[in-house]
């Protein structure tokens, strides 16, 4: 074939290679990309003779009709008229020299070119009636779960029912990225993968990019990754396309860095499909199978239904969960309220229930400071390192900062990793010097890794992927249990209930104090009664119910202690 030829450039680590345009395809179909407005090929892959015989002429530089039918190149103007090829969709072929219904064609938008992804049809082309009553009701039994690990339980075995994979699991990200299977079905005679936890480094983040990216079609087929790839070749008139972003092909070619895992794990194909929840990727289901496996176009669909499906009842879920655990924070809220509302100065109220202050986000100590007095509360810190924590607190950017890793960010904090490995700091007022500090204990806990979690390079400098997969314990301690959504929201409901008593305590007060029925004095200045807020709440008295400021309570005191 004539043309250029484009290549992935040289890589040195997996997170640095734009897997996005490797420069070739998996030889499991025919790719061509076109110009929308011509329609003409613009680049093509090098196995094109499979579609056109191989006698052909190169498909570069011909136009749609030419090569695919006039029916492909209606289907495809109509589609660019009215900007229907954001996500995949079937268009009809007959390429020159095939029997009809041989090759099942797509095609979608990616920037400046139209992408037409062929393969051959030796796949069923519609569904069963007891394919598609099966896929009904895997919906049903996604939908009745009533919990997090019951869907995922659910989703694995009905997965691996319907794909006929040799293993099906569910993968769920923590906050580092690092991954865990929480859910597994797989053949009776192969080694269980469920419980194993794996490094962040094998999905980086250019891979998870990717998923995110393609919602429209959720799944990513491996039909076998030891089939070598196939070049993209380009029309030499289009080297401002180079390189060719390929992010959306279903056909797009496999990183070598992941050939080489999926051989390590002893895994020919897989299919996977991201689990996204309020935009973020949640985790995955990942499908493996040890020899040679293409899943047709109704089957692919049916893993992207599905796999929507799951990831809304996974957000269902997880708003369910919130809400409950809101629930059951709102008695101690309602206390803080009240303890606020009665006290000067309202943040004075919190360690007046020193239980509630820490139900409040199921912490297991806390610090409340205000103009540089601290009170300390169950287990925390020793006394003397609180006022360098609070400064380096008050440095952070955010009014709420939480980790669970409290010595990784604050070093001094290894000295007390056992009372404080989790921080829940919260900044009430930046002027008046008033935080919540929450402390949580470490927790010493083993985690099973699948497999030593760090790559190293070979002997070329190139990165490698992990040769083991087995068992491998590691003892992690400096952390306490994460912070949930619902014990941080609590924590900004309490800077709200305590604003909210500090502002109607000052109205309160302005309201009731305009004049002073003694010396007739109207007292507006601003800030007037903020100043004395606390010298009233602190001397409650009937008098001060009628207005009197407190100038005139002292003049009244001092000539009272002075009369003999």
């Amino acid at each position: 074939m004539d043309g250029t030829t484009t290549l992935p450039p040289d890589l040195v680590t997996c997170e640095n290679e734009p897997i996005h345009a490797p420069g070739s395809i998996q030889p499991f179909g025919v790719l061509l990309a076109i110009d929308p407005t011509t329609l003409v090929v613009r680049h093509a892959s090098e196995n094109s003779n499979e579609l056109f015989g191989p006698d052909a002429v190169s498909p570069l530089g011909r136009t749609t009709a030419e090569l695919l039918g006039t029916a492909a190149e209606t289907a495809l103007k109509a589609a660019i008229a009215r900007d229907g090829l954001a996500e995949r969709c079937p268009i009809p072929v007959s390429p020159a020299g095939a029997e009809p219904g041989q090759w099942h064609g797509s095609a979608h938008r990616m920037s400046n070119l139209v992408f037409v992804e062929l393969e051959a049809a030796d796949y069923p082309s519609t569904p069963s009636v007891d394919w598609l009553a099966a896929v009904r009701s895997s919906s049903e039994q996604l939908a009745a779960a009533g919990n997090i690990a019951e869907l995922s339980a659910t989703a694995a075995r009905t997965l691996r029912s319907l794909s006929g994979y040799d293993r099906v699991m569910v993968y769920r990200f923590d906050g580092e990225w690092n991954g865990e299977v929480i859910a597994e079905e797989c053949r009776a005679d192969l080694e269980p993968f469920l419980g194993l936890h794996y490094p962040s480094s094998d999905i980086p983040p250019q891979a998870r990019a990717l998923f995110l990216a393609n919602l429209a079609n959720r799944v990513r087929v491996i039909p076998d990754a030891k089939a070598d790839p196939i070049r993209v070749v380009s029309d030499r008139d289009t080297s401002a396309d180079l390189p060719l972003d390929l992010g959306r092909c279903l056909l797009r070619s496999v990183a070598l860095v992941h050939r080489e895992y999926m051989h390590n794990m002893g895994v020919r194909a897989s299919l996977t499909s991201p689990l996204v929840v309020g935009g973020r990727l949640w985790g995955l289901i990942a499908c493996h199978h040890l020899s040679p496996k293409r899943p047709g176009p109704t089957d692919r669909v049916a893993c992207d239904l599905l796999a929507g499906t799951i990831s809304s009842k996974i957000a269902y879920l997880s708003e369910a969960e919130v809400r409950l655990q809101l629930e059951g924070l709102t008695d101690s809220l309602r206390k803080l309220e009240v303890l606020a509302q009665a006290t000067a100065p309202p943040i004075a109220g919190l360690v007046k229930d020193a239980d509630n202050l820490l139900s409040l986000v199921g912490a297991t100590g806390a610090v409340v400071c205000r103009s540089g007095l601290e009170m300390l509360i169950g287990q925390t810190p020793p006394a003397a390192v609180i006022s360098k924590l609070v400064g380096w607190v008050k440095g952070q950017t955010s009014p709420l900062f939480e980790t669970d890793r409290l010595g990784q960010l604050y070093p001094p904090a290894k000295e007390f990793t056992g009372v404080a490995s989790g921080l829940l700091a919260l900044e009430v007022s930046r002027d008046a010097g008033e935080y919540v500090l929450w402390f949580r204990q470490e927790i010493i806990q083993t985690v099973n890794w699948g497999g030593k979690p760090h790559s190293k390079g070979g002997a070329d400098g190139r990165i490698s992927p992990r040769r083991s997969f087995a068992l491998w314990k590691e003892v992690v301690g400096g952390r306490s249990t994460p912070w949930r959504p619902a014990e941080l929201n609590n924590a900004r409901r309490v800077k709200e209930v305590l604003q909210a008593a500090s502002a109607g305590s000052l109205a309160r007060l302005e309201a009731l104090l305009p004049i002073c029925a003694w010396c007739k004095k109207v007292r507006g200045e601003p800030g007037y009664w903020r100043e004395v807020e606390e010298f009233i709440r602190d001397l409650v008295d009937v008098r001060f119910t009628h207005g009197v400021c407190p100038e005139c309570f002292n003049k009244e005191m001092a000539e009272m202690e002075n009369d003999p």
